[in-house]
């Protein structure tokens, strides 16, 4: 089974329901974890990055995530995601976590500009902690968001955790000597550099890579081809494809009685 661990979920056309399940098709991509995006227009990101485009919303699109969990849930699993402006983590596990296939959380420091110090963001870790639910987070070079603030929360709690896109450009190579420190730390290699990815092979080992497309602005097959290129045996290709994402949520997944 192949299973894309991160993707953005919107209302358009090019990043909707209906989208992803031609992706899916496409690309023999079983399910995938989609997480709110609607923020900033698929193709302006790096703008928005620059400082030229603003923001469509700052607001976590959570209702997009439970409508896809609940219409198609033999193809989505779903993050919702924690914005303390909007929202807190008491009213998102009350809102969304009953549904099976609701099955980790997302913070996003690059779009919210959020802390890790932040009580709330503490207060998920120490919640994901205690039910064996997965976080998914980037990294930024901002101190508020960097990866010593992030080292510094996480080492209170510990909960399981996924680093997206590898650490994010020039941290990928100490996102991997961090995660080598715990075993509950994982790194997603959507946009992540082949030299990074081999260096978590060689570090982490292949049980602690998940494949993530990144879609819309980055496609499922050309992510899954990455993937393809590792010097790895069959066996730990799937692993990454899907089965160390589909064991991270199982706990989830059992507790609920399956998706």
């Amino acid at each position: 089974m192949i299973i894309d661990a991160h993707a953005h979920l919107g209302s358009s056309p090019v990043s909707n329901i209906e989208f992803y399940l031609r992706s899916m098709e496409r690309s023999g991509t079983d399910m995938t974890i989609v997480v709110p995006g609607n923020k900033v227009h698929a193709d302006r990101l790096a703008d928005f990055m620059r400082g030229d485009e603003p923001l469509i919303s700052l607001e976590p699109a959570n209702e997009l995530i439970l409508e896809a969990v609940t219409v198609r849930p033999d193809k989505f699993y779903g993050f919702v995601e924690l914005n303390p402006e909007f929202n807190d983590v008491d009213s998102l596990v009350e809102e969304y976590l009953s549904h099976p296939n609701i099955v980790g959380f997302k913070l996003n420091p690059l779009i919210a500009r959020l802390s890790y110090r932040n009580p709330e963001v503490r207060k998920l870790f120490a919640f994901c902690a205690d039910n064996e639910l997965p976080i998914y987070t980037h990294l930024l070079m901002v101190p508020q968001a960097s990866l010593d603030a992030l080292a510094e929360i996480y080492d209170s709690y510990r909960p399981p955790l996924i680093i997206g896109h590898m650490g994010f450009a020039s941290s990928d190579h100490a996102a991997v000597e961090f995660a080598s420190e715990y075993d509950q730390i994982y790194l997603e290699t959507s946009t992540g550099a082949l030299p990074a990815i081999r260096t978590a092979l060689r570090k982490l080992g292949p049980e602690r890579l998940l494949f993530g497309s990144e879609g819309p602005s980055h496609s499922q097959n050309v992510e899954l081809a990455k993937i393809r290129e590792l010097d790895i045996s069959n066996l730990e290709r799937e692993g990454i494809m899907g089965r160390n994402v589909q064991n991270l949520i199982s706990a989830k997944e059992a507790a609920s009685g399956g998706a």
